[in-house]
């Protein structure tokens, strides 16, 4: 069903996958107050630390997206 897809993060509902990388999947995002859809961009933790370069660059790209 619909509500077993939709989780809730925050003001945001988190519904389908819209793109998938090696390391994360981004998903579409709705904020409950504005009904404004966002990417959200979901991070696979366990992929991250078998994978020091990712390591090294997660920080830098989260600065980057919040610009």
């Amino acid at each position: 069903s619909l509500d077993e897809k939709r989780k809730k993060v925050g003001n945001y509902v988190i519904l389908k996958t819209i793109g998938e990388g090696s390391f994360a999947k981004v998903r579409l995002g709705i904020h409950l107050i504005t009904e404004m859809k966002v990417a959200v961009k979901v991070i696979n933790k366990r992929e991250v630390f078998k994978r020091n370069y990712l390591r090294a660059n997660l920080r830098r790209e989260a600065s980057m997206m919040q610009r």
